[in-house]
């Protein structure tokens, strides 16, 4: 967890800690700042949607999934709130991008690294929208990042290492929700001193630099790709890296598919004048994997609806991403800069 949400929090906690002794309050109260500035951030891309031509109805759809569904409840209900900023904050980078306001940009960039560490996978898709100003767009993220970054280094870099070590190395511990689960068995967890569900050591090892190469190779192809695409489209290539994520990692969590929800309702909204299919099938497989099929105590259930979801969602996004849209909002289809300047980057 990076410290720009840990910083945002802080005068809400300490306010709260003043009222109330309480650890629950306190956090809960941490939590409902970090969910309203998430809601801020994404508020000018809602407006864009409008401004756009969307019908209502789908515009409260995507609101709906993204502020109300069942990822961004689980990253509340457990205490993740930094998923909903970081992924917040990763989409309004693109859309910076999109509009060519590239400090901005860069400076969204840098919150998003700085608050997450999988907010790197948005690394590319804002760069490439950055032509011919890459370098400017990477040194603001960077500088910005490193405000929020370093002095957790420097205060105690041994600790700093282990905790980035440690969260960029898959976990011990195995969930029915990835591709991982047909290889796994019972082990022992020697700090928690309990046995517990894992896959070998060997593919624990390889399956977040995995999920990394994938996600560098279908941005560099999208790259090479993408030259008439829309700015816009940039979305669903950030969407599908974040589903990568969630598949790829042997300890996916509920709450870990908020960036990927959030990303994709935000694409299908700006871009699509029909219904948001892709967002609305994955709120409803996540209900019906954690509320239905996750009570029965069948993983293997579970794990055959995820996996039937996540790798065909996956196929899809992919298969997109390098096509041709359909139905789309607007007559722009090119790299051009869109014709109304983002509300939220206008200046």
């Amino acid at each position: 967890m990076g410290s720009v949400s840990l910083l945002l929090r802080a005068p809400a906690v300490g306010v709260a800690t003043l009222l109330k002794d309480d650890v629950g309050v306190q956090y809960r109260v941490g939590t409902l700042v970090c969910f309203l500035v998430a809601a801020a951030v994404l508020m000018p891309g809602i407006v864009l949607m409008l401004r756009r031509g969307q019908r209502v109805l789908i515009v409260l759809i995507v609101v709906a999934a993204i502020f109300a569904g069942p990822a961004t409840f689980a990253a509340l209900r457990w205490g993740h709130p930094e998923e909903l900023l970081g992924a917040a904050l990763a989409i309004a980078a693109v859309l910076a991008a999109s509009h060519r306001r590239m400090v901005i940009a860069g400076v969204l960039l840098g919150l998003a690294v700085a608050t997450e560490q999988w907010g790197l996978f948005a690394v590319l898709p804002v760069l490439m929208l950055a032509r011919g100003q890459r370098r400017l767009v990477a040194s603001v993220a960077v500088a910005v990042a490193g405000v929020f970054i370093v002095p957790m280094l420097v205060g105690n870099p041994t600790h700093f290492f282990e905790q980035n070590l440690n969260t960029a190395n898959a976990q011990l511990g195995e969930t029915p929700t990835n591709i991982w689960w047909p290889l796994h068995h019972w082990g022992f967890d020697p700090t928690a001193k309990e046995r517990l569900e894992v896959i070998p050591d060997a593919l624990r090892a390889i399956s977040h630099p995995l999920a990394v190469i994938i996600v560098i190779g279908v941005s560099a192809f999208y790259w090479r790709r993408g030259a008439g695409r829309h700015p816009y489209d940039a979305l669903q290539l950030l969407a599908l890296c974040f589903l990568v994520r969630c598949l790829f990692d042997p300890l996916t969590m509920s709450y870990h598919h908020v960036p990927f929800v959030m990303t994709m309702a935000m694409y299908e909204g700006l871009r699509r004048s029909q219904i948001p299919v892709v967002t609305l099938i994955s709120t409803a497989m996540l209900l019906v994997v954690g509320n239905l099929i996750a009570p029965l105590g069948k993983p293997d259930l579970m794990y055959g609806v995820y996996v039937l979801w996540g790798l065909s969602t996956m196929a899809y996004l992919t298969m997109s991403a390098y096509g041709t849209s359909d139905k789309v909002i607007g007559s722009e289809r090119s790299m051009e800069q869109p014709r109304r300047a983002h509300p939220a980057v206008a200046g």
